[in-house]
């Protein structure tokens, strides 16, 4: 049987059931059989050929024909393929303006990695050789990315971190500060005039156009020179201001496009400025820089800041700005100190100093004229003081009370070098330097022939009150609450734990505030006390110190006594003779330390071969050990001590000072130092 069009199969006459069948599994068939496609319906036809059957059947329902023999069109649908894109219909085009977007998951990283280095190539480019004037200027925001910035912050950083001596890691992380603030601050310029832009494109402009002081960068550190870092530092940031201005183009309107570029170019100012003076302030000298020096901090107070790290060799006290110098002996003292204090804050009397390096790299305070003879020379206003043998702090108040009386004193500075703690007194005229000088001589002991300077040996206080004394004696201010002037030197103290208490434990925490002249402990009443201090002001500072604290325990009550001294008598342990008092010797050192409880104790008179090991094992009995460190200053073996609570460091203090070590007994005090 011939077939009049491919689309018709016909039916078999044998069974319309078996004809269904084989429709059916034709429909169903393969993939290897051949389907056409549909064809739009035809016009209804006039009549159906069937075959030779009996009877003509009714019309069956689709889909399934019911007429056997009949040669029915049967219809599979199948969608058209897809038709191809007219000429004028344009290709979709990735955001990054590399054509359609690559499929990244499946694609070699070969390849991804080649497309990234294609494009930071193709913007640094734009950086190297900016052109304003260049076909398609809105391509370099088109095709932004991060990797380039990436790299050249990060080569920023490191550089600048590298080339500074002191807090590498801040210096990194202002660098990635900056880069941020900027983006964002151009972002909000460029949208506020009108412009289009998003952070991400503004990150990428900054950072690109960060390449120019990454060249300058490197050049600085590898060719130390103040005149090339001026030049280098100029162009580059010429250079970087101009290489974004291309960028721009497409962001804002042609008209306001300086007003865009304007922060830009007060960020690249602000970084190389912030890169010269960091690499200023970042320059290793022996001169410390201290701020923070408030009034009531002595020199001495300063000297223990800086002297665990090597010998001091000058100290200026600036009063009128709250500041110090301090010259160390060699550069790798001061290296250390500003290496350790970069992770511990030092405090003075409660306050936070700050150490830093200074921009003098030497300290010159001493005013004489080198290479001339002095007695040649003519008076002038100006007075080199040196003191030995201090017994007390001298302090910028008492060298005024000690030279006002000749004149009106301008300016007064002190310093500590070799030859001992000294002095520029400045007077308002000649006359009266020459007249504290006729004067203050006849009452010493030596003085230099010469007009300008002479020396102080014996005592600077004879004619000095006995509250400005007192005074000196903490640094020109008495600590608050201390009045300096009480008289009762028997104090009470009650509250004791009677079960750990004696004598020797007493004095060894009172002792820190005074010397002690006798310990009674009552037998009526074995948890008081009566301690006879030297004086009124020790026994004052006792009070003052200790009222409140706790020892083993138990919370202290300290009092004055209606006794004026403690009767010798068996009971009466007598220690105005003991070599243990502390005030014997060094009573400017021991007044300095004066200071309530703290949870740090210091540890002195050491054996020179002591190990840290040895001494937590001497205190670590009495409570828990948070930090400790063993050090040497001017060949004296110390060491400090922190524990976790006030109490614990007060225990340890009051049962192991004075305690015997290697044939030593070691002095243990508190320190003032907030952390190790």
């Amino acid at each position: 049987m011939s077939h009049s069009h491919g689309d018709t199969i016909p039916l078999h006459p044998s069974s319309a059931q078996s004809d269904m069948d084989e429709i059916e599994s034709l429909i169903y068939a393969a993939p290897s059989a051949t389907v056409l496609p549909a064809r739009p319906p035809s016009p209804p036809r006039a009549s159906i050929p069937v075959s030779t059957s009996p009877a003509p059947l009714p019309a069956p329902a689709p889909p399934k024909p019911t007429l056997p023999g009949a040669s029915v069109p049967i219809f599979v649908p199948q969608a058209p393929p897809p038709a191809a894109p007219p000429a004028s219909v344009s290709v979709p085009i990735a955001s990054d303006g590399f054509g359609p977007p690559p499929n990244t998951l499946t694609e070699p990283v070969w390849d991804t990695v080649k497309r990234d280095l294609a494009r930071i190539v193709s913007n640094l480019k734009l950086v190297v050789f900016p052109n304003p004037y260049r076909e398609d200027p809105g391509k370099a925001l088109r095709d932004w990315d991060l990797w380039g910035p990436f790299f050249f912050i990060v080569f920023l950083g490191l550089t600048l971190s590298w080339s500074a001596s002191v807090k590498k890691s801040e210096v990194f992380a202002v660098a990635f500060a900056v880069l941020a603030a900027g983006a964002i601050i151009l972002t909000l310029n460029v949208l506020l005039l009108g412009g289009h832009i998003i952070f991400f494109q503004s990150l990428s402009l900054l950072g690109y156009c960060l390449f120019p002081l990454d060249v300058g960068a490197l050049v600085c550190m590898l060719k130390d020179n103040v005149i090339l870092k001026i030049i280098v530092v100029t162009v580059t940031l010429a250079w970087s201001s101009w290489a974004a201005y291309p960028f721009m183009s497409a962001a804002v309107n042609p008209r306001r496009k300086a007003l865009a570029l304007y922060p830009v170019f007060l960020m690249y100012i602000s970084v190389g400025v912030w890169w010269e003076l960091r690499g200023r302030m970042a320059e290793p000298s022996k001169v410390i820089h201290i701020r923070n020096v408030g009034h009531e901090i002595s020199e001495s107070e300063l000297l223990q800041v800086v002297q665990p790290f090597g010998t001091v060799a000058k100290l200026v006290m600036l009063r009128a700005k709250n500041q110090a110098l301090v010259q160390m002996e060699d550069l790798a003292s001061a290296v250390n100190a500003i290496q350790y204090y970069n992770t511990i804050q030092p405090s003075v009397r409660g306050r936070n100093v700050y150490l830093q390096y200074s921009s003098h790299q030497e300290l010159t305070t001493d005013q004489s004229s080198h290479g001339r003879n002095p007695d040649q020379e003519e008076p002038n206003r100006i007075l080199l003081v040196t003191i030995h043998h201090m017994i007390y702090p001298i302090t910028i108040e008492v060298l005024h009370q000690v030279f006002s009386p000749y004149g009106f004193v301008e300016k007064i500075v002190t310093f500590q070098k070799s030859a001992g703690f000294q002095s520029l007194i400045q007077y308002e005229s000649r006359q009266s330097a020459i007249q504290a000088y006729g004067a203050l001589h006849r009452f010493h002991k030596s003085i230099v022939a010469h007009r300008t300077t002479f020396k102080i040996i014996s005592d600077p206080y004879a004619q000095m009150s006995k509250a400005a004394m007192i005074a000196a004696a903490f640094g020109g201010t008495l600590p608050p609450g201390v009045s300096g002037i009480n008289d009762r030197c028997t104090l009470v103290v009650s509250n004791l734990n009677t079960d750990k208490i004696d004598e020797d434990k007493l004095f060894n925490l009172f002792s820190i505030y005074g010397n002690i002249v006798r310990i009674k402990i009552l037998k009526n009443k074995p948890d008081h006390a009566l301690i006879q201090m030297a004086d009124g002001l020790q026994a004052e500072l006792a009070v003052h110190y200790l009222k409140g604290a706790t020892l083993f325990g138990k919370k202290l009550e300290v009092n004055y006594s209606k006794y004026p001294t403690v009767t010798p008598d068996p009971d009466a342990r007598d220690y105005s003779t003991s070599h243990l008092n502390r005030f014997n010797s060094n009573v400017v050192k021991n007044y300095r330390h004066c200071c309530a409880p703290t949870k740090m104790i210091h540890i002195s008179a050491l054996p020179q071969d002591i190990t840290e090991d040895s001494i937590l094992s001497l205190v670590g009995e009495h409570g828990t050990i948070v930090n400790s460190r063993l050090f040497e200053t001017n060949g004296k073996t110390q060491a400090l001590v922190l524990f976790e609570s006030v109490e614990e460091a007060t225990d340890a203090l009051v049962e192991k000072h004075a305690s015997k070590l290697d044939r030593t007994n070691i002095r243990i005090s508190f320190s003032q130092m907030q952390n190790i």
